[in-house]
């Protein structure tokens, strides 16, 4: 049940565009995205600032067809990690660095849904 709430609000921010700006086309594995279509919801796991990465429990990624799973990720700046912490719910946008590698490009924190009555 969890796993749909996260996965509804993806898609419901991935569909309106708030949030996120568009970037350029990437080419992966013979097709190409936009960085908005390679975002999805997350749950922080921990931040490393001085290393300037992120390690983060995301929903699936179909543009780039990757499962749900935690993962780090570098972040493209450092400034992107400011307030981010342990627990926080956010959405991301993913970029390919100049070395190949994904990286966050955009990463935002979302409001905690109220507990169920």
């Amino acid at each position: 049940m969890k796993s749909k709430w996260w996965l509804a609000i993806a898609l419901m921010a991935a569909s309106s565009g708030l949030g996120f700006a568009a970037q350029g086309p990437m080419e992966t594995g013979g097709r190409t995205v936009s960085s908005r279509d390679a975002a999805t919801a997350a749950k922080v796991v921990s931040v490393d600032a001085e290393h300037k990465t992120v390690r983060l429990a995301h929903e699936p990624v179909k543009a780039l067809g990757w499962s749900a799973m935690t993962m780090d990720f570098k972040v493209a700046d450092g400034a992107l990690l400011n307030g981010l912490k342990a627990g926080d719910a956010v959405m991301f946008e993913l970029g390919k660095a100049a070395d190949g590698v994904w990286q966050i490009t955009r990463i935002t924190r979302q409001e905690a849904k109220p507990a169920a009555p």
